[in-house]
């Protein structure tokens, strides 16, 4: 009813490069009535030049872990950089390597790091960094880690390690060519679910068996929509991208080799959900244990 005219408000304008700034006015006592982010002159889509330099406040400590992360998505934001801050005394984050700008330019000044870009060639060429964490979509973990190995720096991926089997075969022949003992990098995809206490405890009780088990596993998946990226070729689907974490439980726990695999999805009858949303994965181990995963998005 037009009673609220808000075009007369002058807003707060900050860069999108000021927003923890503006954040910190809203917990302001006398709080702006709203704030305005510019864009303007940031370009969302940075070709692969794309180099910003931040100053860090303090030197290179050469008794730290010097370490790289590329990808800062919702996950290296929530889980990576926090454990890394808190981890502050052995290692130290020096760049953040990433598609886009404007985001990683608040990230990377709240976290102090030496220097960010979209050019993933500059941390391999950095001889100061020890390490790389890849967290980016899954179709780039496996280049992107191949890459990181060759130029002798250690890696943890995010799981998937990759959704190619060529670039699987590669990164394999990548460490069989290379003669044991030091010098060579070290390598884990993150698979956390054998680190958890509960899956510890299990191991536990099993470990001195004399003979195989059956292990049921029933994941509520929860449902994400067609066209988000997980299901694309960015993601590989949630079979590749996700479930792969439970495969590696099951190894985990029968500490055996994969013997046999068959799987049943459910057959849809309308573009709601795909097979890869809705299956069951049975596998058989060497020790002649079974294990069982049903996944599901259905609620």
């Amino acid at each position: 009813d037009k009673k609220v005219d808000a075009l007369g408000l002058e807003p707060l304008k900050f860069k999108i490069d000021e927003a923890a700034e503006a954040y910190d006015k809203i917990k302001e006592s006398e709080k702006p009535i709203f704030i305005l982010l510019d864009y303007e002159n940031d370009n969302l889509q940075l070709d692969d030049n794309y180099d910003a330099v931040i100053e860090c406040k303090k030197p290179i400590d050469s008794d730290k872990i010097n370490i790289a992360l590329a990808g800062v998505g919702a996950f290296a934001r929530t889980v990576h950089l926090p454990n890394l801050f808190k981890l502050k005394s052995k290692y130290h984050l020096r760049a953040l390597v990433n598609r886009t700008g404007p985001n990683i330019k608040v990230v990377g000044k709240q976290y102090n790091v030496d220097y960010i870009t979209t050019d993933f060639q500059r941390v391999l060429r950095d001889p100061n960094i020890h390490a790389v964490i890849i967290a980016t979509r899954h179709h780039l973990h496996g280049s992107l880690t191949l890459k990181a190995l060759q130029a002798g720096k250690h890696v943890l991926v995010e799981k998937p390690l990759t959704i190619s089997q060529d670039e699987l075969i590669s990164i394999k022949s990548f460490y069989a060519d290379k003669q044991s003992g030091l010098g060579i990098p070290i390598f884990m995809t993150g698979y956390n679910r054998r680190f958890s206490k509960y899956a510890q405890r299990i191991k536990k009780l099993i470990e001195n068996r004399t003979a195989p088990f059956i292990l049921n596993y029933r994941m509520n998946a929860g449902y994400i929509p067609m066209d988000h990226w997980v299901h694309g070729d960015e993601g590989g689907g949630r079979n590749l991208g996700e479930a792969c974490h439970i495969y590696d439980l099951f190894t985990f726990l029968s500490n055996s080799k994969v013997r046999t695999i068959s799987a049943h999805a459910l057959q849809s009858t309308n573009a709601h959900y795909t097979k890869n949303d809705n299956f069951i994965a049975t596998m058989s181990f060497e020790d002649g244990s079974v294990a069982s995963l049903t996944y599901t998005a259905l609620g």
